[in-house]
């Protein structure tokens, strides 16, 4: 979740929002094995280090900006859905919640390490999952950094609907030709969802001046844990792209 990823993100919603009548959006990673990788650690890094209050709030504002959109979006007659064939955590995992309706593919993995070192998802993570489950509930997931299947995560209702390695696509188009069928009442239901469990703007300013204040607070040994994340967020990511580049070539 790069501050570019964001903004083609805003982007996107800005466009979404201009289509005239009923629309459905689906977010999907051009990575199958991962949907998200979580917040831009490097840039965590950089920013906590540099002491950086105003740009670490600019990055979280940019984060907020795409959530109260997934939940307040002004467009009602739009329904959003996480296309999930990957590993989504942390922000990913955030943007997931903040749409309408998930459907997972079974080896996906889901979930928020920040507490690992020390730091917490600030960007709505708490207000999201308190749609969906228990506050306890949501401490616990929060503060264990415990990692949890496409499986447990439909059990604790935070996914609409587990499918079978590589069935996602062929799932989506199912759910598409049925919300042609039962538009209103999706609609109708998302948006009694929406009210019921509102989460406003004020709500998620709130969490992220929490969030920029427990960052600049992080101890030297939670920055040590964060950089060796950070290297392996990377590690990973350039691995997927590798991947990815050579199954382009094969094909």
């Amino acid at each position: 979740m790069t501050p570019d990823v964001l903004e083609q993100l805003h982007r996107h919603q800005v466009a979404v929002n201009t289509l005239a009548g009923p629309a459905l959006q689906i977010i999907r990673s051009e990575n199958p094995s991962v949907f998200s990788l979580g917040g831009d650690l490097a840039l965590f890094v950089e920013l906590i280090e540099s002491r950086s209050r105003q740009r670490l709030h600019q990055y979280a504002r940019q984060c907020i900006a795409l959530i109260n959109f997934g939940v307040n979006h002004p467009k009602p007659d739009l329904l959003t859905v996480s296309m999930i064939e990957g590993d989504t955590y942390g922000g990913g995992l955030e943007m997931a919640l903040a749409t309408d309706y998930l459907i997972a593919e079974e080896q996906a993995r889901f979930g928020f390490p920040e507490a690992l070192f020390g730091l917490f998802p600030g960007m709505g993570a708490y207000h999201l999952l308190c749609r969906r489950v228990s506050p306890r509930l949501a401490r616990k997931m929060i503060t264990t950094a415990q990692t949890y299947s496409a499986r447990e995560m439909l059990e604790l209702g935070l996914v609409d609907e587990v499918v079978a390695e590589g069935a996602a696509e062929a799932s989506v188009s199912r759910f598409i030709k049925r919300f042609g069928r039962t538009r209103n009442a999706f609609l109708a239901t998302a948006r009694l969802a929406s009210d019921y469990h509102a989460i406003s703007l004020q709500n998620l300013e709130q969490a992220i001046a929490i969030w920029v204040e427990c960052a600049l607070e992080l101890s030297d040994s939670n920055l040590r844990l964060m950089r060796k994340l950070r290297d392996a967020q990377l590690q990973r990511w350039c691995a997927e792209e590798n991947t990815a580049s050579q199954k382009m070539l094969v094909s």
